[in-house]
Order: structure tokens, then C-alpha cells, then sequence
């Protein structure tokens, strides 16, 4: 009885620490640093257009997300904190591409107060951009290159996206 116990303890505790670690694979996600990075054009949650070809001469960090990834929603808050910290600075866009076709992003992000720009429908865009796991950061720099770009989330990523916006600027 103890090892049946102690067998679904461990299989409750792998699964449980896939769940929280990432909606990722091992995988990679997403185009390298130092590629160029695809078209993007859209429209988000406002109704506001967004094209990245016009964000050239900008640092433009894409958040590649869905509403029922955990690691995803583990990141929101700080995907928030960043947008606030750089408000203002108009070298610097902030954009999450809501990547799945399940949830409903503009409700999520009204529920939490989150103001940075989201685009809604995404899927297409994540097939495009090769992004097959959630969430996926990537910082594309001035040139509109790849600088950055990171698969999943973990407690304390939120300090290499904010070193990456800066290495970018």
C-alpha cells in the first residue's frame, strides 16, 4: 500500500512540476537570435492596428501567450510591470500575441487590469513566427532582428527580459 501510495505522490508531483515550469516543450520556440523577424501585422483588443514594420527603430518585446498556459498567466503580471516601466519610453513596445484559439484574452486581461497592447488572435501569427510552445518571449531589436528569445517561464525570467530590452536599446 505504501508504494502505490508513494508511486502516485511522485506521479502527482512530476506532473504538477511540468504544469507550473511551462506550457513549453524542450523544444525551441519561436525564429534564433539574429534572425530577422517575420511580418507581423494585426490589430489588438482597442481595435488599434499594430504592424512591426512600423515599430522599426524601436525595441519591441512580443510575449507569445495563451489564457490556460499557467507559466503564461505566472507571467502577465510582470509582462504588466514591464509595459509600466516603459510607458513612456517611445524606443520601447510591449505586445502579447494571445496564440491559441482557446480563452478569451480581452476578458482575461480586463479581469486583471493588464493595459498593455494585446492582440487577440494570434494563432495565425504564431505559425508564422514558428512559436509552438507557451509562453515565448522574443525582443526584436532596432533593425528588427532577433535579440532575444526565451521558451517558457520560470520565477526571475522577468529580469532577463528587462536586460534584454536594455542590451536592444
Amino acid at each position: 500500500m505504501n508504494r502505490t501510495l508513494a508511486s502516485i505522490a511522485i506521479a502527482l508531483l512530476l506532473g504538477a512540476s511540468i504544469v507550473l515550469t511551462a506550457c513549453a516543450s524542450s523544444r525551441t520556440s519561436g525564429p534564433p537570435a539574429g534572425a530577422a523577424a517575420p511580418g507581423l501585422s494585426a490589430t489588438d483588443l482597442n481595435g488599434h492596428p499594430f504592424d512591426l514594420a512600423d515599430a522599426r527603430g524601436k525595441v519591441v518585446l512580443i510575449d507569445f501567450w495563451a489564457t490556460w498556459c499557467p507559466p503564461c498567466v505566472q507571467a502577465s503580471p510582470h509582462v504588466q510591470a514591464l509595459h509600466d516601466a516603459y510607458q513612456d519610453n517611445p524606443d520601447v513596445e510591449i505586445v502579447a500575441v494571445h496564440a491559441s484559439s482557446r480563452g478569451d484574452p480581452a476578458a482575461y486581461a480586463a479581469e486583471h487590469g493588464y493595459t498593455y497592447r494585446v492582440i487577440p488572435d494570434g494563432a495565425a501569427i504564431a505559425r508564422r513566427w514558428s512559436v509552438n510552445s507557451f509562453p515565448t518571449f522574443i525582443v526584436i531589436d532596432r533593425d528588427g532582428n532577433i535579440a532575444y528569445s526565451k521558451l517558457g517561464y520560470y520565477p526571475g525570467d522577468e529580469a532577463k527580459l528587462e536586460r534584454a530590452i536594455q542590451d536592444a536599446l
